[in-house]
């Protein structure tokens, strides 16, 4: 099960069967993209309001276990 606010969670049925394949967040990095399972692309969020994000462009790379 996810915490997600309320405006999401109220058009939601059964928030145990939810899939969350639109990721809900604001921190210091925002997704520009992602492949499942393969990479995801975040930059810096300069909105963030605790610091500055000291990248401006993470890749995380996803190496599945053989």
């Amino acid at each position: 099960m996810y915490i997600l606010p309320k405006h999401i969670l109220g058009n939601i049925l059964d928030p145990i069967q939810y899939s969350n394949d639109n990721m809900i967040g604001l921190g210091p990095y925002r997704i520009v993209s992602k492949t499942p399972g393969v990479k995801y692309v975040l930059q810096a969020n300069n909105d963030y309001y605790m610091w500055k994000p000291a990248l401006d462009i993470v890749v995380i790379h996803l190496i599945k276990d053989p």
